[in-house]
């Protein structure tokens, strides 16, 4: 029979072997974790980016119906559907978001900064929450207008809430 420490002697390097080779697996496995991270922030950034340049422009549009609203409210002859297709209807955007689905849907999240990460979900949350305004199209009373523009003011505002929010996400990004 050999004895303890001959079995021991031949144990040590093979259990060194195996520790050695968990250790650079997870090496590896973390490189590959942040590899996936930093693809899909860069994604973000980039859908950011593309976010902010229609946020602004649907800003100035929708601002501009506004201004045509407040301008033409006490003509009555105007119905709010002229109005707006003189002013170029009101704009709504498809918000680039793909990147960060994925994100929040694996496990990675837990590696990304949380201030980013709850940036985030205010601007998922904001834009999910946004609907539609309803416009009486055919209505051409003053106080139809008012509540129109009153709707759209208010929209105007979650518009320049998602730049802000937007903003706030992409200088997260660019500090990485």
């Amino acid at each position: 029979m050999k004895s303890l420490k001959k079995i021991l002697l031949e144990l040590v390097p093979v259990f060194l072997g195996v520790i050695l080779a968990l250790f650079f697996n997870n090496i590896n496995e973390n490189r590959i974790e942040r590899k996936k991270i930093a693809g899909l922030l860069t994604k973000i950034e980039l859908g950011t980016e593309k976010n902010i340049r229609n946020l602004n422009m649907q800003l100035q549009q929708n601002q501009k119906v506004v201004d045509s609203l407040t301008y033409y409210q006490a003509d009555t002859s105007l119905r709010i559907g002229d109005i707006l297709t003189k002013a170029g209807g009101v704009r709504y955007i498809q918000f680039d978001l793909a990147a960060w689905n994925v994100l929040k849907g694996s496990e990675l999240l837990v590696d990304v900064d949380y201030d980013l990460a709850s940036l985030l979900y205010l601007l998922n949350e904001s834009i999910t929450d946004a609907g539609t305004i309803p416009i009486p199209f055919k209505a051409s009373d003053q106080e139809a207008k008012e509540e129109t523009i009153v709707d759209l003011s208010d929209y105007i505002g979650s518009i320049k809430h998602r730049i802000f929010l937007s903003e706030e996400i992409q200088k997260l990004l660019r500090k990485r």
